[in-house]
């Protein structure tokens, strides 16, 4: 006996730690898929270690930054333990690589003959003529790529009336945001900034090949900028001549309407999680496509839901009051 005792120091892989972190809060791979729009097969690659069999950098790293956000984790921290990790892996595949041809000592007996040329030519055109086709085919009835890379969350709250988009897709593409088309680079890359209305804004992205086919992204960005006929009035003004109303979506995303009497004050879809606030000076009717689904509150006052049922309301009214003495 030497005295010493062994211990084995374990460190946990960039792979393993993000398993751990999904497990810990108690989340499917599917589940995960859902909430980052990355493919189920992608996050098995990213918590196997499966680099290899992962897309090029540059969407890989989109993907971590996405998914590291999501499960609480410090996406730079984690884009660089991914760079370490694909070094070494890649060192240690040449290594073996260079093992595997010192190993292999061979003398080539191999004479080329005009028949062997003619038949490796033929073949290659053959070849040729079917990889065509087959390309072809598989764009025929595959959906075009579509990858977003900025911004990566297709749910966001801003401080702005613009946001800005960038993505990749296939250079003989059409891509549209809202119905409008964007200009696609030699290299499939495209942007555009898009101007917002003021509460949740859905934004979405279609890619469609020459045969038809389409890829479609969707975006619920929420600009918190403040209408200009709000800012034209004054605190006191508003405290005294307008009230606050809320609409909560329950569930679901709904669809919904406000007016004044006749007069349009809001128009849009309000998301769960995303309160839409509007400020009216008197009576007002709100029209939903999901009366159950459809939260009110008055001056922070709970209204309760639009209608009993999951289904269409049309202009009900909501009667405000004015307190003289505040005037």
């Amino acid at each position: 006996m030497n005295g010493f005792i062994r211990k084995r120091v374990q460190s946990s892989t960039l792979g393993e730690k993000l398993k751990k972190s999904r497990l810990d809060r108690r989340i499917s791979l599917n589940e995960a898929s859902r909430n980052t729009k990355i493919q189920v097969r992608y996050l098995e690659h990213l918590e196997g270690d499966e680099y290899s069999k992962l897309p090029a950098d540059v969407y890989t790293k989109g993907f971590l930054r996405n998914y590291a956000q999501y499960l609480g984790l410090d996406p730079d921290r984690v884009v660089t333990l991914f760079d370490k990790e694909k070094g070494i892996q890649k060192n240690i595949r040449k290594d073996a690589d260079e093992d595997t041809e010192k190993k292999k000592v061979k003398v080539s007996r191999f004479i080329v003959t005009p028949r062997i040329m003619g038949t490796f030519i033929v073949s290659l055109i053959i070849f040729t003529a079917f990889f065509y086709l087959y390309n072809e085919f598989d764009n025929f009835v595959s959906t075009p790529r579509l990858v977003i890379k900025h911004p990566l969350s297709s749910h966001e709250t801003i401080n702005d009336s613009h946001v800005h988009f960038e993505g990749v897709t296939d250079e003989d593409n059409e891509v549209t945001i809202n119905g409008g088309k964007v200009t696609i680079n030699d290299k499939g890359f495209f942007s555009s900034d898009i101007s917002l209305q003021k509460g949740v804004n859905n934004i979405v992205i279609v890619a469609i090949n020459r045969f038809g086919k389409e890829s479609k992204k969707e975006f619920f960005i929420n600009s918190n900028v403040a209408d200009d006929e709000e800012d034209i009035l004054s605190y006191d003004e508003k405290k005294k001549e307008s009230f606050d109303v809320e609409i909560v979506a329950n569930r679901y995303l709904i669809n919904v309407v406000i007016k004044e009497g006749e007069r349009e004050v809001y128009r849009g879809v309000v998301h769960p999680g995303f309160p839409q606030k509007i400020s009216v000076a008197g009576d007002f009717s709100i029209s939903s496509d999901n009366g159950m689904n459809t939260i009110v509150s008055v001056n922070g006052e709970k209204k309760g839901a639009l209608g009993d049922l999951p289904e269409p309301v049309d202009s009900k009214v909501f009667e405000v009051k004015v307190d003289e003495n505040s005037r």
